[in-house]
């Protein structure tokens, strides 16, 4: 019994007293296997109860697609229309109308890497169209991974932080690029910007946050950090994040995650 208790102490709580006998020591054991098996349970039970808190902030977090860009958006087209760019407005409004069929996606958190990228698409469609004098960008993602999962909104924050922190703070005109690759069974995506790019220390501080998001929550980072943690529920932690920048030239932040087939819904009854 001194042996199993110095193992537990020492944080193996998955031993057991095996009885013996029936005698004081054999009962001591039996009541220290249940104190064990009572510790697990809490432990477990605090453990599933910090995920659905995170998961739900998290999942809140998602459904936020910006008001302010909603109302920006619609602005947009009600100045194409008075200028009498009607094709350019009727391209802006289904644009639009795509962003939020897919963001919304019937409240499914997780959806196909295929749908992600069109979400993408159609955020940057609608971001050029506002700043079509100092932004241009690129998508390039291997079809092979359209078919895996992602947790939706993944992309878009990103491509939201290269266009304001990046192309937007810089000027004149850059490139904003995004590519995705499958790689030894990860799903592999890079953001890429020309735009204003990082000092050191400004790096030095997204890393630092990166590498302890549990402290970051509340930073100029948030966005970045969100789309890391959400990936880390997703994938059971196995996301990982890289950023290179240099200031006044470019931004890279690049994501890896086990690729993950996306699972079809099951078929309804008689259908």
């Amino acid at each position: 019994l001194k042996g199993v208790v110095a193992l537990a102490t020492g944080g193996d709580l998955s031993v057991r007293y095996q009885a013996k006998s029936s005698d004081e020591i054999g009962q001591l054991g039996g009541a220290f296997n249940t104190f064990l098996d009572t510790i697990q349970q809490l432990m477990q039970q605090k453990i599933d109860e910090q995920k659905r808190k995170r998961k739900l902030q998290l999942q809140l977090l998602q459904e936020q697609v910006k008001p302010h860009f909603l109302y920006n958006v619609l602005e947009m087209i009600s100045s194409l229309v008075q200028c009498g760019m009607s094709k350019e407005a009727l391209g802006a409004i289904l644009s639009l109308a795509k962003f939020y069929r897919i963001s919304l996606s019937s409240g499914s958190d997780i959806i196909g890497i295929e749908q992600e990228v069109q979400l993408t698409d159609s955020y940057l469609m609608l971001q050029k169209l506002r700043y079509i004098e100092f932004m241009d960008y690129k998508i390039a993602v291997d079809p092979n991974l359209l078919n895996f999962a992602v947790p939706k909104l993944t992309l878009q924050p990103l491509v939201e932080n290269a266009i304001y922190h990046g192309l937007k703070a810089k000027r004149p005109r850059g490139i904003l690029s995004v590519s995705g690759v499958l790689s030894d069974d990860e799903a592999v995506f890079e953001v890429y910007d020309s735009g204003q790019g990082m000092d050191e220390a400004k790096l030095q501080e997204l890393r630092a946050a990166i590498e302890h998001p549990e402290d970051a929550q509340a930073t100029s980072h948030f966005g970045l950090i969100s789309v890391i943690q959400r990936l880390n529920l997703f994938c059971g932690g196995r996301a990982k994040v890289t950023v290179d920048s240099m200031f006044g030239e470019y931004t890279s932040v690049r994501l890896s995650f086990p690729a993950v087939p996306l699972r079809q819904p099951e078929p309804s009854e008689g259908g």
